[in-house]
């Protein structure tokens, strides 16, 4: 992206190949600045801002932020940018000399939640600030505080058994009932409150949220039979015993203590059995091949979650989709 005439505004360091992808940009008031905001995945997901003048005569990379960009605007004149990290901290950013000033601190915020409204199920809420380092629950029962970070449904305390920057994973307990709102949709509702360390200028976040009961899609990465994740590199095999995992499938056939993982010896299953057909791709043309399913229940090890391990047959389609007897439950694999 260099020319000839082209003088760099500051000397930062600069992404390696493959350069960033741009997913924004804004041209300053004045017509006389871009800015830029690039993403990579060189070390992980990273965000770069890349300012050039319009004219293509002078331009600088400034370093990813430690905690990784939402979105960033350019002043009218084109002086100075504002960049929103994913812990929702506000910087100025001198687009002349690349100093920057923390206008507001890390303010934890709750984007989206994934996985079931049911007794027992995890939930995996996604947002910024939760915490300064990933912290994994060691003990169990998972405590209702990880490193700082507490979360309520309704008011209720309930286990953490991660806190990352950008992520929790909570488990709503197997004796709590949520707020049916919409019995012939299987809709609940509850308020989710997360408590974090900050010193941000604003309270608690607290999110009233509606959904399913039951299953809303895969919760985790499909796996092998020997528990290698299931990709395009490592399609599915014929004649194997996959791993695929779901929350909200229902109730169980022994009890279980909240915030612990699910025992492997024995399993704990679910009361009614499932079953399991795969399809070629999502082509609701295709035939449906019934599949032996050999096991539906707790996922031995995790804490809140499905597992259902249907047997391939002697041969598989590339891709492959498997739908089990559960509303959620359609998966597509390579």
């Amino acid at each position: 992206m260099r020319t000839g005439a082209e003088t760099p505004l500051f000397a930062d360091c600069c992404p390696q190949d493959p350069l960033p992808r741009p997913i924004q940009s804004c041209l300053s008031g004045d017509g006389k600045v871009v800015l830029i905001l690039g993403r990579d995945t060189a070390a992980g997901p990273r965000h770069w801002l890349f300012a050039i003048a319009a004219d293509g005569s002078r331009s600088r990379w400034f370093a990813p932020d430690r905690d990784g960009y939402q979105e960033a605007v350019l002043s009218g004149d084109g002086l100075t940018a504002f960049a929103l990290t994913l812990s929702s901290r506000i910087l100025r950013i001198n687009i002349e000399s690349g100093a920057r000033t923390e206008i507001t601190p890390a303010t934890p915020t709750i984007g989206e939640v994934r996985g079931a409204f049911q007794p027992g199920s995890a939930n995996r809420i996604s947002g910024g600030a939760f915490a300064s380092e990933t912290i994994v629950a060691d003990v169990f029962p998972a405590p209702l505080e990880l490193g700082g970070v507490s979360v309520t449904y309704d008011g209720r305390p309930v286990p953490v058994l991660k806190a990352s920057p950008g992520e929790l994973l909570v488990q709503i307990p197997w004796d709590m009932r949520l707020r049916l709102t919409n019995p012939r949709r299987n809709l609940f509702t509850a308020s989710i409150r997360v408590h974090a360390p900050h010193e941000g200028p604003f309270a608690d976040p607290e999110l009233e949220l509606e959904r399913s009961g039951g299953s809303d899609g895969p919760f985790e990465p499909a796996l092998h039979e020997d528990g290698s994740r299931v990709s395009a590199a490592s399609p599915v095999r014929p004649n194997e015993v996959l791993r695929l995992f779901f929350t909200g499938l229902g109730p169980v056939a022994s009890s279980i203590e909240t915030g612990v993982p699910a025992p492997a010896d024995p399993p704990v299953r679910r009361l009614s059995p499932l079953s399991c057909v795969m399809r070629g791709g999502l082509d609701s043309q295709s035939p449906p091949v019934p599949v032996e399913v050999i096991f539906d229940g707790l996922a031995p090890g995790l804490v809140g979650v499905y597992m259902v391990s249907p047997r391939t047959p002697s041969f598989v389609p590339s891709p492959v989709s498997f739908d089990c007897s559960a509303p959620g439950t359609q998966v597509l694999l390579p």
